[in-house]
């Protein structure tokens, strides 16, 4: 009886495990995933996929179904091999883009609610979960065919008005595969009749063949199948908790890679906290040490001036981080100080602090060289995301222009505050050096309309304490 049922199960691609041949494997891998016990009969599974098949697979879709498979793999191939290549590109944004996407959802879910983030690392696992989301039928296909699911706004609103998502194409989760090819995920799904359940599934990258990431595919779809049928529908589902969760197993380069994003977002997650209102707070659990960072309610010390502080909270223990925040229109900058019985002291830039922010850092932009950091969520990303458009003429530079002449206004404001309170080291804003030559970006449109207004502010101003 098995065996005349084999053809079929085969055909609708139930189980990768099946392709051995060999009936014992499904029974047994079948019962670990839908928990059947030892004693019980597998033929209405069998009988269950016979159905589906007959009732979804029809003589003129089934050619579609194979075409949009091999545009899935083509598509999975080619973005894997960008990552496989960039390590050096993607190494320390694939947090970002972790973090990026948990608030984009719980935005579009919840537009009334702050998102909390956890991630948890060990030398062979890094475990990312948020919570105010849920999976729909739409966000697991765009999972696992890695295709946009058309859940952004950016594109949506007027560029006065804060949009809710910073993604664009929802495809930037393809870089976390830096960390593992093979990834487990978990999360609540909302039903066609908006109940809920559990959906659990694998995303395996890690096939170099087209017809290997065809199976894999097909598997993680299989595998959703029978989470959702082996899961009761929930009663109640507190939203509140940590509930959409990524798993990747971690080998020598993914720990590795691991500590350098990790070490990216020490750098980096303040001037996130303080662009976007959207999330309450990230904890960080590396082995015994756990970090929790919290934005306090801003201060606003005179118009159009702010006073921002961020609590890093390490095992119990709150240091305050604090920050002068300027805001027009859509476009802010921000630069941290030391602030000590109503005396403010501006600290140099780091490093590798990343100049460009949209919403979340511009990983490649620590050259550039404005003495502040500056963000807008419109900026127009160059294709490699390490920069703007910054030339004499075009669409994207005319936008991105009109953004950074606006902080030059808020950087000369900045100055004239800093000098009018007596704040201390100011040459640390006077840094002006000329950004490096690159694609997108034009040397003498720079100097024209950022270098020489921020230099005519500096040159006004008395900076020099005697």
């Amino acid at each position: 009886m098995f065996a005349k049922r084999r053809a079929n199960v085969r055909n609708l691609g139930f189980c990768a495990f099946y392709r051995s041949g060999d009936p014992q494997t499904f029974v047994r891998r079948a019962r670990e995933v839908l928990l059947i016990p030892p004693f019980a009969n597998i033929f209405p599974l069998v009988a269950i996929l016979e159905r589906q098949q007959r009732d979804t697979m029809t003589e003129f879709n089934k050619d579609a179904i194979a075409l949009l498979n091999r545009i899935t793999a083509n598509h999975i191939a080619t973005k894997m091999r960008d990552v496989r290549n960039g390590r050096r590109k993607y190494e320390r944004s694939w947090v970002w883009e972790l973090i990026q996407n948990a608030k984009d959802k719980a935005a579009i879910d919840f537009p009334n609610e702050k998102v909390s983030i956890l991630v948890k690392f060990d030398n062979s696992e890094l475990e990312f979960a948020h919570n105010f989301g849920f999976f729909t039928r739409q966000n697991v296909e765009g999972l696992i065919r890695q295709i946009n699911t058309g859940d952004k706004d950016r594109e949506d609103v007027e560029k006065t008005e804060q949009p809710k998502t910073t993604g664009r194409f929802g495809t930037g989760f393809m870089t976390t595969h830096l960390l593992s090819e093979k990834v487990r995920v978990k999360g609540v799904y909302q039903n066609e009749d908006n109940t809920y359940s559990i959906i659990q599934f694998p995303l395996d990258r890690s096939g170099m063949e087209k017809s290997e990431l065809i199976e894999s595919v097909n598997a993680s779809f299989e595998s959703a199948e029978i989470s959702l049928r082996a899961s009761q529908k929930l009663s109640s589902v507190s939203f509140g908790d940590f509930n959409t969760t990524f798993f990747y197993n971690l080998d020598e380069q993914g720990n590795a890679i691991a500590q350098t994003g990790l070490d990216d977002l020490t750098l980096s997650l303040p001037y996130t906290l303080i662009f976007i209102d959207r999330i309450k707070d990230v904890k960080v659990i590396k082995g015994s040490t756990e970090i929790v960072y919290i934005k306090k309610e801003p201060q606003n010390i005179q118009e159009n001036i702010w006073l921002v502080e961020i609590d890093k909270i390490t095992n119990g223990i709150t240091e305050k981080i604090y920050f002068l925040f300027l805001s027009k229109n859509l476009t802010r900058i921000a630069i941290q100080i030391q602030s000590e019985n109503g005396t403010f002291k501006i600290l140099p830039l780091k490093e590798s602090t990343p100049h460009i922010f949209l919403d979340f850092p511009l990983i490649g932009t620590e050259t550039f060289y404005f003495p502040v950091v500056v963000n807008n969520p419109f900026f127009e990303p160059n294709e490699p995301r390490n920069g703007i458009f910054l030339e004499e003429q075009g669409t994207e530079s005319i936008t991105d222009q009109s953004f950074f002449k606006e902080a030059v206004e808020l950087f000369g404001t900045l100055l004239n505050f800093a000098v009018k309170t007596n704040c201390f080291d100011l040459y640390n804003l006077a840094k002006t050096k000329l950004p490096e030559k690159r694609d997108s970006f034009s040397q003498d449109w720079f100097k024209a309309n950022i270098q020489k207004p921020i230099r005519t502010h500096l040159l006004k101003s008395e900076i020099v304490q005697t």
